[in-house]
């Protein structure tokens, strides 16, 4: 980046011009890198709510399940039905959990 200004002397006259230069290398791969980096960050932003979908969405079913145990008067084949069902949405998260691991780099 240049810059130029004149100098003027006592009574107005232009006298000289000053010039200053910088190298704006630096700069130019910092805000790059910035860039970069809210683009990352953006992504990471959408996965998060796709991920606590993910895992909202079995917990949401074990909830109801176990409230309609607590209820009581269910049936025992009824019951086992709520039962298996809650064991499988608890699966669910834990795949869900382990492929997210997986895919984070360690730390």
């Amino acid at each position: 980046m240049v810059s130029v200004s004149p100098l003027h002397g006592l009574e107005g006259a232009i006298l000289g011009v000053l010039g200053i230069a910088r190298d704006m290398t630096e700069t130019k791969k910092l805000e790059q890198q910035r860039s970069g980096n809210r683009r990352k960050l953006a992504s990471v932003w959408k996965a998060r709510r796709g991920v606590a979908h993910e895992i909202n969405n079995p917990l949401g079913g074990i909830l109801n399940c176990l409230y309609q145990l607590t209820e009581g008067g269910l049936s025992p084949s009824r019951q086992e039905k709520y039962r298996v069902s809650m064991e499988d949405g608890v699966r669910r998260v834990q795949t869900i959990v382990r492929q997210l691991l997986d895919f984070l780099p360690a730390a």
